[in-house]
């Protein structure tokens, strides 16, 4: 039996039901992150056999442990944009159903605690964890995936066809810009390839609807051979008059060739969409007419999407 108390509550003390949900509150926090904390070591466990297998594909090329352990922690904050939200779900969803089966749930809302004030801690707390999972995925995430994409192309073991990503205009080759709209492997669609002057004027522009990757393992270099191509030739002296472009179509062409081992010696890879901070995002999107100020409108809107 519960003990009756018959002497009169000292005002000087804590109300007694503060103290009780002071309590309660620690035990329901305590629970959900240790539950938390299990989860997330667990599912990001699970999620780094990829970076697992790619370390040991590394060792196997000779590439020093402390290159492959660096390797390792830089895929840590992209993996753990996944597996936070998923803990913090496993978490609630495991908590609240103990606290349920236990009829624990029921117990308390007969003391008349209602669930509003049984889950403001938790809520508080996942108020808390969102701004670190936003936190991560607009600054830390993307700036892991740069780093270890450079880390990857100083260790010598990026492969040139990577480079080639569907979407967006590529401007990591010297004197050349070129995009993809996709690619399948070593195949390619909706290509148009810009070759520019030492300026970045547009000395040829190619449009072809297919095309295949020839990659030179020994040169390090590729060839993107295009087919039912559209070559456009502005006029050298006068660029920006589209009267005296030239126009010829070719079932066949090949622009030059991407030089990929002068890309690592020139200078740092520009970061691809995933891998941007959100402020360099939006600064991209503001100078895109800046940056891309030799594309059309047309390009410079895809560019943009």
């Amino acid at each position: 039996m519960f003990p009756v108390f018959s002497d009169p509550v000292d005002e000087s003390q804590p109300n007694r039901r503060e103290v009780v949900m002071r309590i309660l509150n620690r035990y329901i926090v305590l629970d959900y992150l240790i539950i938390f904390f299990a989860a997330l070591s667990i599912i990001t466990f699970v999620m780094t056999v990829g970076a697992m297998v790619k370390a040991v594909d590394l060792m196997a090329k000779g590439i020093s442990g402390g290159l492959i352990l660096k390797f390792f922690f830089l895929n840590i904050p992209y993996i753990l944009s996944f597996s936070m939200p998923i803990s913090t779900l496993f978490a609630a969803l495991l908590l609240f159903g103990r606290l349920s089966m236990d009829s624990e749930i029921s117990a308390m809302k007969s003391c008349g605690i209602s669930l509003w004030r049984l889950t403001a801690p938790l809520i508080l707390l996942s108020i808390i964890l969102s701004g670190i999972c936003m936190y991560i995925n607009c600054e830390v995430g993307p700036a892991s995936k740069q780093a270890n994409r450079e880390l990857l192309r100083s260790m010598g073991v990026t492969e040139p066809v990577n480079l080639l990503e569907e979407g967006r205009f590529i401007r990591d080759f010297p004197g050349m810009m070129i995009y993809v709209g996709r690619k399948d492997g070593l195949t390619v669609k909706d290509i148009v390839a810009y070759e520019l002057d030492k300026v970045g004027g547009i000395k040829r522009s190619v449009r072809a609807k297919s095309g295949v990757i020839v990659a030179d393992q020994t040169n390090r270099s590729l060839t993107v051979k295009l087919f039912d191509a559209r070559i456009e030739l502005p006029d050298p002296k006068d660029p920006h008059d589209v009267s005296k472009t030239k126009y010829i179509n070719a079932q066949e062409y090949s622009p030059p060739p991407l030089e990929f081992n002068k890309i690592m010696k020139d200078k740092p890879s520009l970061p691809k969409r995933g891998q941007m901070r959100m402020g360099q995002l939006l600064n991209t999107i503001r100078n895109m007419d800046r940056d891309f100020w030799m594309l059309s409108a047309e390009d410079r809107q895809i560019e943009k999407t």
